[in-house]
Order: C-alpha cells, then structure tokens, then sequence
C-alpha cells in the first residue's frame, strides 16, 4: 500500500505501518498518562535526548511496529486502524497469546465483512483469502515465544 498519512507527532507523512504504530504509541501514552514530545523520539538519532519514559516508549514502538507490519501481512490496513478506534486495545505485541487470538479472529470477522461487500458490490472474488486455520485455533506445531502476531 502505498498511501500516505500524516504523522500523530511531526509534519512529515508515514507509511502504513507506521501511522498505525504511533496511533497505538498515542494511545498508550494516553492511558498512562505520559505526554509525548513533538520529534519523533523512537529515532536513534533523538534517543540520547529522550527522559528514560520516553526511551521506554521509543522500545515500545519498535516492538509494535513489527506486530503491525505482520498484521498488515493478512489484514487490510483500514480493517486494523478502524478495529484499533472502536476498541481499548493499545498495545498488540506485549499482549498474551489469548488476547492475540481474540484480536485476530476479530480482525478476521472485520476484514470477511469488507471482503462480503466488496464481492458483492464487484461480483469479483475476495481479494484475501482466510489466514491458516491454525492462527485462529492457536494449533500451531512446537512452542513458540513470539506469541500468536509473531506467527502470522
């Protein structure tokens, strides 16, 4: 997808993936109270100045931002950032296993609407297809570490 959105924190326009992670990051930050500064703070460059919180949350971003591009790998990018508004979810990569389930099968419900409308507005095929059964059962083979969002 190549679209553009505008930055949450600085004039500049972002990917995807990273307009998504700093809607979580904003959302986080929210929650615990945390005021966030107007440079973009998770960049190497701006990390020496950052208070040891916002050097937390820089971590934070580079570890939210590899759950969202494996989501963007399945889902459509306007399924997840609207899943992301209606619902309190902050945080994708620092949840258990469950609550990865729960979002993912939610997200998958999501995006099958919006495959269903678009069938039936085009009389084309769905453009995704169902992720494998075993990321919504949480059957996968062996145990991993990365939780139900690393296996996608």
């Amino acid at each position: 997808m190549d679209k553009k959105f505008k930055s949450h924190f600085i004039d500049e326009q972002l990917d995807v993936a990273n307009y998504i992670t700093e809607f979580l990051i904003k959302k986080f930050a929210a929650k615990q109270n945390i005021s966030l500064p107007s440079y973009p703070f998770w960049r190497k460059v701006y990390r020496e100045k950052n208070s040891k919180q916002l050097d937390t949350l820089a971590d934070r971003y580079s570890k939210e931002i590899i759950a969202i591009q494996r989501l963007l790998k399945v889902f459509d990018a306007s399924v997840i950032l609207s899943y992301l508004r209606e619902t309190s979810w902050y945080s994708l990569f620092y949840l258990n296993t469950e609550f990865q389930k729960t979002i993912v099968f939610d997200l998958y419900k999501k995006q099958s609407r919006l495959d269903k409308s678009a069938y039936e507005k085009t009389e084309e095929a769905p453009v995704v297809t169902e992720p494998e059964l075993k990321t919504f059962t949480g059957t996968s083979t062996g145990s991993s570490k990365k939780g139900l969002i690393g296996n996608l």
